[in-house]
Order: C-alpha cells, then structure tokens, then sequence
C-alpha cells in the first residue's frame, strides 16, 4: 500500500509518516518547498533505501507537472499541506487564500485523479465551518472542491473525502507550544479573551481519525470527530498555575471565541457513526452507496461553547505534559 503525503514536514505530517512506519505500512512518497525539512525527512527515514522518499518542490502546489511525478502509483493520498495563519491571511489573502489553499488543492485533486489515486482524505479546519475570516473561507473552499470534485473522480476510481477538527495539541504554532515557551520566560501567558473556547484532540488522535477513515471512504463525505471542549483559561492554569494570564484582546481577522464544527445548515444531512459525525453531500451525483451511521437531531449544535463535555484542568495537564513510557 503505497501512500502520499504533502505537507510531510508539518506537524501531523510527519507524526503521520512515523506511525505509518511504525505499523510497516509503505512506502511513503512526500514532498516540502523546504529542501532543508526534506533533507531531514530523508536523513531520519532513510532516504532511498528507506521506507520514506521526500521531494522539494521549490514552487509547492503550484507545479502539478512535478507532483504527478511524486505521487503517481500512490494507493492513498493525504493531503495535508495548507497555510494556516489567520493573522497573515487578513493582510495578504490574495496568495495564500487562493494560491495555497484553494489553488493548491484543486491542483492536488486534478493531479490525484489524472494519477489513478484511490482514495484521496483532505485535510481541513473547524475555521471552514461558518467561516469568519479568509483562511476559513478558504478552506471551505477547498472542502468543495474536495467534495465536488468525486463527480469527476469517482467514475474514474478516485474518492475524495474530507476531514475537519479542532485543535492539534502540540501542533507547530498552537497556543500550547507558545504558552510553554511564555512560562519557561516568566510569563505572562498571553490570552486574547477570556471567554475563549476550543475543541481539542491530540497529532496520535488526529493520526488514528486519518487511518479509519481512509478504509471507509466513500467519496463526498466530511469526517468530523466528536471531541471534548476546554476553556483556553483552564488550559493556561494547567500549563502554568503560578504564571499570571494577560488578556490581550482579539487577534485582527476574525478570531472565534468559539469554534464551530457543524454549521447551522449541515445537521439535516449529518450521520453519527461511533465516535464520529459524517457530513454528507448536499448534491450526490456519482453514487447512490449509502453511508452507514444514523441521523442526528436537525437542530444539533456543535460549538465548543454548547457542549457537556468540558475537559478538566487535570485532563489539560495531562495531555500537556505526558508521560514519557519506559520500556
């Protein structure tokens, strides 16, 4: 089973390619614009005569030529690759909103099906749900693609899904990362509003979502984990309970106090199956397959600050700070 990966020097990128080695599944095809990241890549997993092959695309997304080159006889495709800053996407939306996110997508798409790909499972955010800034939008966007691009795809073997959560506990550049470097400092711990709410799940719950859902893609769907809620307050006292807590006020770009993963609109057509919600096309023109799971109530809210499901300081610090396991 040969994967591909883009984005494989991001965070959950190379989380994943790691646990994919460590279940023997391979080879591993991925690519970075950072020819220094791909070199570690290859440094740490072998290079060619590893399980991992890592390719430097100095153009990224933009040069399908060079990725059909990569990712051709792939089984699965991750596409994990995205700018994520919502800040930097306020004043410079024009290349990162369409040439990464939106662009860059339907190009890995096209590319996918133009290689044969099987099953294609796209990457998204909480921020596409209800979107109040440029990234979100933008990721909205992609998830359309995703979505619609299975008309297309589906008749000729490639099925493309998508999915959506919260936040990645430890990811490169969350809070949980800045909050420990602002406590090692002195402090204080910087909060933007006290108010604030996030769904999280830890990069190894992140991982297990992709590998499930890649055996049961059917084509057009929107995974979205059902995940416990914290209060950045209560994550700022499990990180640092001596360190003081600076309200800071609301980053520029529309900042959530909440994040929202089902939008008012996708309950009516949202199944529940075990520990996750499916989203299902509005518009199905390429199968008639059902998805298995059961309807959820039509008024179904799922915000992180409507939920009875709160994680405790204890549970934060745990998932902060684990423990190491000896063997």
């Amino acid at each position: 089973m040969r994967w591909g990966i883009t984005g494989g020097s991001g965070s959950l990128g190379s989380a994943l390619i790691a646990e994919l080695i460590r279940r023997g599944i391979g080879p591993i095809v991925t690519m970075s614009r950072d020819e220094m990241k791909t070199n570690i890549i290859n440094e740490r997993y072998g290079g060619l005569s590893g399980d991992v092959r890592a390719h430097t695309i100095p153009s990224g997304l933009s040069d399908t030529g060079r990725m059909a080159q990569i990712f051709r006889g792939c089984d699965i495709l991750i596409h994990a690759a995205a700018l994520k800053r919502v800040d930097q996407f306020t004043y410079g939306p024009s290349e990162n909103m369409f040439t990464a996110n939106i662009l860059g997508t339907k190009n890995i798409l096209e590319m996918a099906v133009a290689c044969g790909i099987k099953k294609v499972l796209v990457i998204s955010s909480d921020k596409a749900s209800a979107p109040t800034n440029p990234y979100g939008i933008s990721k909205a966007m992609a998830e359309c693609l995703a979505v619609e691009q299975n008309a297309y795809s589906y008749p000729r073997g490639t099925k493309i899904a998508v999915a959506r959560w919260g936040n990645c506990m430890g990811s490169r550049g969350s809070v949980l990362g800045i909050w420990k470097e602002q406590a090692a400092a002195g402090g204080p711990l910087m909060l933007t509003d006290e108010r604030m709410t996030r769904f999280w799940l830890t990069i190894d719950q992140a991982i297990g979502h992709i590998l499930r859902w890649t055996d049961t893609i059917r084509g057009g769907e929107i995974f979205i984990p059902i995940l416990p809620s914290a209060k950045l307050i209560d994550l700022a006292e499990a990180i640092a309970p001596d360190i003081p807590v600076k309200i800071i006020g609301r980053r520029a770009g529309g900042e959530k106090l909440a994040e929202q993963l089902l939008n008012e609109e996708e309950p009516c057509r949202t199944i529940k199956r075990d520990d996750y919600y499916i989203v299902t096309p509005s518009v199905r023109s390429w199968s008639t397959e059902s998805y298995p799971g059961m309807p959820v109530p039509s008024d179904l809210v799922y915000r992180s600050d409507k939920t009875d499901r709160w994680m405790t300081v204890e549970e934060l610090r745990a998932l902060a700070f684990p423990k190491e396991v000896t063997v």
